[in-house]
């Protein structure tokens, strides 16, 4: 986002009374016009992430003043972050006409985030290529290029895109995370905490980025007291986030620590009753303790939440074996089967068939 959209400069204007430099210095600050004023109180309450009090102020901007086209960009902005993104489109398209297309890169380049959030991935990437051939250097654009071939499982040419941004700019940790991501994807867990630890270097700050290098050191490395280190860190921060509860979790299940296990993962489900993982990781922390029913009823929780978490048709198939279920035990392998689940087809062929 560029920054003269989202500050405004303010300048004064010295005064002097005559020509001798002993003379006093009188400083007024300039008067700004009432929709600059009104428009700088929504970009305060836009920092402070009050969207909907944002909108009113930009919509109040734009109504004493229809061609102010900043509003209309950072309203589209507040609309974005609301989800909102149908009236998105519709604030960038003036304020693109207002712009002109040699000022609108970052309309752009949010039209194309929006159009991706609805689905519109050809739209999408049309926007992405045409800002490419102004400016094959857009460090946001290629970001959004590699996004986009993420989605569509392209993993080798977004790597190929991660370096370009990496090989310019001597390290760009949204890209070293992002390339993780797409290691991550392709089961290369050695080379994504690689990308993850560089990108963690370069923006230690960065809560996402911490996470994924928390996971991948555990993932990647066993390295349980460096995670669980990094994880606590997270969450003195942001004590709410259940992904943070959830991967603690998970690591303590396969540390064989069920109790403390069930307990990460309780904080978790509590945070976000949504949560389908964290369910499936309670329901496999039972299982181990040998709570044969208890797991089964998480692991419906986790297929209520997530109808196509494939995982956990897999593990509560094994737990209905547990309970001597067989045939439901069946039914859930096979739908496993179907969801492309980890180890499905082997145990439905050597349990079922």
């Amino acid at each position: 986002m560029r920054k003269s959209v989202l500050t405004l400069l303010l300048t004064t204007l010295m005064v002097t009374s005559g020509y001798s430099a002993s003379k006093a210095v009188v400083a007024s600050t300039i008067q700004l016009p009432e929709q600059e004023v009104v428009y700088n109180k929504g970009i305060e309450l836009l920092k402070k992430k009050e969207y909907d009090a944002a909108i009113i102020k930009f919509t109040a901007s734009i109504s004493i003043d229809s061609t102010f086209t900043k509003a209309y960009y950072n309203r589209a902005v507040a609309n974005f972050n609301l989800e909102k993104y149908t009236k998105t489109i519709s604030d960038l398209k003036v304020a693109i006409r207002q712009y002109g297309e040699a000022e609108s890169a970052d309309c752009y380049l949010l039209l194309s985030k929006a159009d991706y959030a609805l689905g519109n991935i050809t739209e999408s990437t049309e926007i992405i290529d045409k800002l490419l051939e102004q400016n094959p250097y857009n460090t946001k654009a290629l970001l959004d290029k590699g996004a986009i071939l993420q989605v569509t499982e392209q993993y080798d040419k977004a790597i190929e895109v991660y370096n370009s941004i990496i090989y310019r700019t001597g390290g760009n940790a949204p890209a070293y995370n992002e390339q993780g991501n797409c290691f991550y994807a392709i089961g290369d867990i050695e080379r994504a905490y690689e990308c993850y630890r560089k990108a963690h270097i370069a923006d230690p700050e960065n809560k996402k980025i911490t996470y994924n290098f928390a996971t991948a050191t555990w993932s990647a490395k066993k390295d349980s007291a460096t995670a669980f280190n990094l994880l606590n860190g997270l969450i003195k921060e942001e004590i709410d986030n259940a992904d943070y509860y959830n991967a603690k979790g998970y690591m303590y299940v396969q540390l064989g620590m069920t109790d403390d296990a069930i307990e990460n993962f309780n904080m978790a489900i509590a945070l976000n009753h949504s949560l389908a993982s964290a369910y499936n990781g309670k329901g496999t922390a039972l299982y181990l303790a040998k709570m044969y029913s208890d797991a089964l009823l998480e692991f419906n929780k986790s297929i209520d939440a997530n109808t196509n978490y494939g995982d956990a048709y897999v593990n509560r198939a094994i737990a209905k074996e547990a309970t001597g279920d067989y045939s439901g035990a069946c039914a859930d392998f096979k739908r496993g089967v179907e969801l492309g689940a980890k180890n499905a087809q082997l145990y439905y062929s050597k349990q079922c068939d």
